[in-house]
């Protein structure tokens, strides 16, 4: 984990703004925030989580901490002559993890190449283009719940997909 105090944001958001963060945390493995949320006593209400910023305009300075992932890896969990289950990093861009799809032969979301942002901001939104979306390919998303600081996780059923929205995207936003 990296922690920087009082940086720029202009290279984190896709608009360019230059604004500032009082705290930013560069999250390599979950090991890593859960240790840091256990060792600091920090207003949950303060935390923002930011992807490669592709979705989020910046109109001032944040004074809270802003969480960036950076947890990579693409770790093929079961694999048959029809499927195959992959564990992938939030952390990794959206579009690359496309091309490794395809270019290993797993198709399914190449409708989904050039949609901007990282692995883990997908199932937010259940991106989604030319009548694909992701909930058709989630079997579960992994996460740490910033309040009690334990992994958790939800089957796709328990993500609540719909069109371009999920259980993270509005029970679980904050």
């Amino acid at each position: 984990m990296l922690e920087k105090e009082n940086i720029s944001l202009e290279n984190m958001n896709s608009f360019r703004v230059v604004h500032k963060t009082k705290r930013l945390l560069i999250i390599n493995n979950p090991i890593d925030l859960t240790k840091f949320l256990n060792t600091n006593n920090i207003d949950r209400n303060e935390i923002q989580i930011l992807g490669e910023g592709s979705n989020t305009l910046f109109t001032k300075d944040y004074e809270g901490i802003i969480l960036h992932s950076q947890i990579k890896g693409i770790e093929i969990k079961k694999e048959d002559n029809d499927s195959v289950i992959l564990r992938v990093g939030s952390g990794e861009n959206w579009d690359e993890f496309v091309d490794y799809c395809v270019k290993s032969n797993y198709f399914g979301i190449e409708n989904l190449s050039l949609i901007p942002g990282s692995v883990g901001a997908a199932p937010i939104q259940n991106i989604g283009a030319y009548g694909v979306e992701i909930k058709d390919y989630v079997v579960s998303v992994t996460g740490i719940d910033l309040y009690s600081n334990e992994l958790v996780e939800y089957s796709n059923e328990e993500c609540e997909f719909k069109y371009r929205d999920s259980l993270f995207k509005n029970r679980l936003k904050n």
